[in-house]
């Protein structure tokens, strides 16, 4: 599979280069039209799983695996009504 091909490399950067990486605040998405297609995946980075998320915080935005802008306005909601 061409992940691994791309994160063996990857793994023995870290390792050569004495870096770690946070494997609980590591996560992938897979990327769907349709939320009902579900697969499982292992992959590991640092001879650690990485889990499967639906949905991930990047630059402050939250995405989605259907590229749904739901839960990202979910918490925009969320957080004005507190503030207000």
């Amino acid at each position: 599979m061409k992940v691994y091909k791309s994160l063996r490399p990857l793994s023995n950067w870290f390792f050569v280069n004495k870096l770690s990486l946070s494997i609980d605040k590591t996560s992938y998405s897979i990327f769907w039209k349709s939320a009902r297609i579900k697969h499982n995946y292992t992959i590991q980075l640092c001879d650690s799983d990485i889990k499967q998320v639906n949905c991930s915080k990047y630059l402050g935005v939250y995405v989605d695996s259907n590229l749904d802008w739901k839960d990202h306005i979910d918490y925009i909601y969320k957080k004005n009504l507190l503030n207000s």
